[in-house]
């Protein structure tokens, strides 16, 4: 265990100054202290005035041109020398050999123009005038039935039929027109017997109960048809036709008949 420090003793005289110690080594470099503010510039002073141009100096005039000098003489010209004799012409050279005929150029591309845009198209014209209506165009009426020597008989239109009665037979046209060109067509002849050659039968037609001039006749054992080209009647629609067998001549045979007419 450490014993008690005694108290100090008294103060010896002061010794001698020492010499210069050694330097020590440099401390660490301090902390750089701030940047001082950067002070303001000074004002540009007022540029002084421009100083007048000097007058330009007088130009000197030309000096005087020296007189010329003196021509020489000219010398004589000499004589032509004489023309020397033309030399022999020398040998033609063989002819050079033909080069090969150089590669064709590719075609150049054919060029094709853009198509246009179609135009536009034209305005509808105006509607044309409604033409005339036509008329009808021709009709045929037909009809048939049995003849035979009695009574009158009247063939009805669009049927195969024979009345004593006209009313019976009448039927009303559909169409107006001019009524013609009679045909009539007999299933075998009328002339039979001994007074053959003049069995007839006489047709006409009939129009409202009128007999028309539209007739024919079949006669004889050889005759099956007859017609009339010739005449005509003008028909209206509605009116009423039949085919009339007229009295009969002498004896003519049963027949079945089939007729037509035409209105147009």
């Amino acid at each position: 265990m450490q014993g008690v420090t005694g108290p100090a003793g008294p103060e010896g005289p002061t010794g001698a100054t020492g010499g210069i110690g050694a330097t020590g080594n440099a401390g660490p470099a301090g902390v750089a202290g701030p940047i001082g503010a950067t002070g303001l510039q000074g004002a540009t002073g007022p540029a002084g005035p421009t100083g007048p141009v000097g007058a330009t100096g007088a130009s000197g005039g030309p000096g005087a041109t020296g007189d010329p000098g003196v021509q020489g003489l000219v010398g004589p010209t000499g004589a032509n020398g004489a023309t020397g004799a033309a030399g022999p012409a020398g040998p033609a050279g063989p002819a050079g050999a033909t080069g090969p005929a150089g590669a064709t150029g590719p075609a150049g591309a054919t060029g094709t123009g853009a198509t246009g845009a179609p135009g536009a198209a034209g305005a509808p014209g105006a509607p044309g005038a409604t033409g005339a209506t036509g008329g009808f165009g021709a009709t045929i009426l037909a009809g048939g039935g049995s003849a035979n020597n009695g009574a009158i008989q009247f063939l009805q239109a669009g049927l195969f039929n024979s009345e004593t009665v006209l009313s019976r037979a009448a039927v009303a046209l559909p169409v107006g027109g001019t009524l013609s060109n009679l045909q009539i067509h007999l299933d075998g002849p009328v002339g039979t017997g001994g007074d053959a050659a003049a069995d007839s039968y006489t047709f006409a037609v009939v129009i409202d109960g009128v007999v028309t001039p539209v007739t024919c006749t079949i006669t004889g054992a050889a005759q099956v048809a007859c017609s009339d080209n010739a005449d005509s009647v003008v028909v209206t629609a509605g009116q009423t036709i039949a085919l009339e067998k007229l009295t009969p001549v002498a004896t003519p045979a049963t027949v079945r008949v089939a007729w037509a007419v035409r209105i147009g």
